[in-house]
């Protein structure tokens, strides 16, 4: 499972510095493949770039140092490999020199622990290479500033036992517990995965956080936008660092890539291989629909690297008491969203329905067989649609709901619930295998040929707050009417100006904000979607003892 084993089985010296500064940061970049950009990541990746080079050594003997960038050295019996970005050689001494972006601290030794561990390691490998090797230095970048770091007992020895540590992490394959309430989170570029405070407060017995300390340390809302195509005939394709669109008539649409989320084509909308490319190399999907609006699938880059989690995935779906006690959790939520929405929305506020799914509620919570879940879910969303007309104030000549039908939708206001539901789907399909899930594996919707089980899983919980909400919104405000639908005697459609105006509004509502009552903040709905998701992972590697439903009450 370890990235480190995959290669030659040495520990990149790199690893020592994460693992000095946080050794979860450690076991989730080496052991499962993730890695996220940040402002701090570029700005280092940006100035290494001079050192990253590999070049040839002098022959000059008449230079009394040799200097060499980017030297790979590695010793078996260490058990670490390092490249090292310059090094000064003078007749068999070396001195490693270390580039580290930033300013130099304030502090004793002038220099950050975790890089001055680095900087021994390289330090030890030398010597095991024949050198004499008592010191190196390390160049901080914007401070312009040389630190000399001399080898001594303890930092050596501060050096072993953090090569041992590491050993005995790969060793054990579990992930260390998050740090607590430290300053070093916000900072680090994975913290939107690792959820430091959300995971703390969650852990059995945790004591260490409450729920008015956990902190938000990612953004809001994302500023990228997923851009829909559904112009049919249209071509996508790339000019430097733009998406351009091209429509039949001739006009043309430029999008800057790092506005781009996801690119989402409706029926017969061409891409460019470069396009596809270079969308793939960015790790923004390619999602496929029909005409309609039908979710058929995706294209993506590399997918997650995090083989860690979907084995954990699949010994959770092996598991009948793990698997259920999860379906439970996501039907639960469901239902009482459900719940939520009727209340605010119903008039008159259906009170008899609302008991009868309250009672359903408290039924899924402790039902022990999975097709009893599978019954107590189906008559909770009959309670539901049942009383769905309640909450439309729209034309009720061409908004009528009498049941929910689908697949083809028969009445106005089922084709924009499936129309919804297919968007949501798309969404939580990209966030789901972003993650690194395996999308198809769910614990509510089993297996089945081609269907993203547990994106659907984990939109049941969304499916009233983000979906219905939508649907209700746009027909009681009267942005859909009569003609933005196609109707014919087999079924009913939107037409491409009705679908624009849906998904407009589904897209201002996963990028509206929403309390968290059980993390204590706000986010938009898009960024909790993907939290949600993340607690799930955290849930099935066993950090946390249950699976967390997204509520609004």
């Amino acid at each position: 499972m370890s990235i480190v084993d995959s290669n030659s089985g040495l520990i990149p010296v790199r690893m020592l510095t994460q693992y000095s500064y946080c050794p979860r940061l450690a076991y989730m970049e080496w052991v499962q493949g993730e890695f996220a950009y940040s402002a701090d990541v570029v700005e280092g990746t940006q100035k290494h770039k001079n050192v990253d080079t590999p070049a040839k050594k002098s022959t000059d003997t008449s230079q009394d140092t040799i200097h060499a960038k980017s030297v790979l050295v590695s010793d078996e019996k260490l058990g670490i490999i390092a490249k090292i970005d310059v090094m000064d050689i003078s007749e068999n001494v070396a001195i490693p020199i270390e580039y580290k972006r930033g300013r130099t601290p304030e502090n004793s030794t002038n220099a950050w622990e975790d890089h001055m561990i680095q900087l021994c390691a390289q330090g030890l490998l030398l010597r095991k290479s024949n050198y004499a090797c008592t010191e190196g230095v390390i160049y901080y970048v914007t401070s312009k500033q040389r630190i000399t770091i001399k080898f001594d007992d303890i930092l050596v020895a501060k050096t072993l036992q953090t090569i041992y540590d590491i050993k005995e992490m790969l060793r054990q394959q579990k992930i260390p517990p998050p740090l607590v309430n430290s300053p070093k989170c916000p900072r680090c570029s994975l913290v939107g995965i690792c959820l430091p405070d959300e995971t703390s407060l969650l852990m059995p017995g945790a004591t260490t956080v409450r729920k008015d300390q956990v902190r938000r340390l990612y953004p809001i809302r994302n500023d990228a936008v997923s851009v829909y195509v559904q112009e049919q005939g249209a071509y996508v394709s790339l000019s430097g660092d733009n998406i351009i669109v091209k429509r039949q008539s001739g006009d043309k649409q430029k999008i800057r890539l790092i506005d781009v989320s996801a690119l989402v084509l409706f029926g017969n909308v061409q891409a460019s291989t470069q396009a596809i490319r270079t969308l793939c190399n960015r790790s923004i999907p390619i999602c496929y629909l029909s005409y309609g609006g039908w979710f058929y699938g995706m294209t993506n880059g590399s997918t997650s690297r995090n083989v860690d989690l979907r084995i954990h995935q699949h010994k959770t779906y092996e598991s009948k008491s793990l698997l259920l006690s999860i379906a439970r959790e996501i039907v639960s939520g469901k239902i009482k969203n459900c719940m939520t929405l009727l209340r605010r929305n119903g008039r008159p506020q259906p009170k008899s329905v609302l008991d009868q799914m309250s009672l359903l509620a408290r039924k899924s919570k402790i039902t022990k067989n999975y097709n009893t879940l599978l019954g107590v879910e189906g008559m909770a969303a009959h309670h539901y649609f049942g009383a769905f007309q309640t909450m439309l104030r729209g034309d009720i000549n061409t908004f009528y709901f009498n049941e929910r039908n689908r697949r083809p939708p028969k009445d106005p206001v089922n084709t924009i619930l499936s129309f919804l539901y297919a968007l949501l789907v798309r969404e939580m399909t990209t966030t789901v295998s972003m993650v690194g899930f395996d999308v198809y594996l769910g614990f509510l919707h089993t297996p089945h040929h081609g269907r993203p089980s547990l994106a659907l899983d984990l939109i049941e919980e969304f499916r009233p707050l983000v979906a219905d909400s939508v649907c209700i919104s746009i027909i009681n405000n009267n942005v859909v009417s009569k003609s933005d639908f196609v109707i014919t005697p087999f079924g009913v459609n939107l037409n491409a100006d009705g679908r624009r105006k849906v998904i407009e509004a589904f897209e201002n509502r996963l990028n509206s904000t929403i309390y968290h009552k059980l993390l204590g903040y706000s986010a938009s709905y898009r960024r909790i979607m993907e939290t949600q998701a993340r607690l799930l992972a955290r849930h099935i590697s066993g950090e946390i003892p249950a699976y967390p439903p997204f509520r609004t009450r």
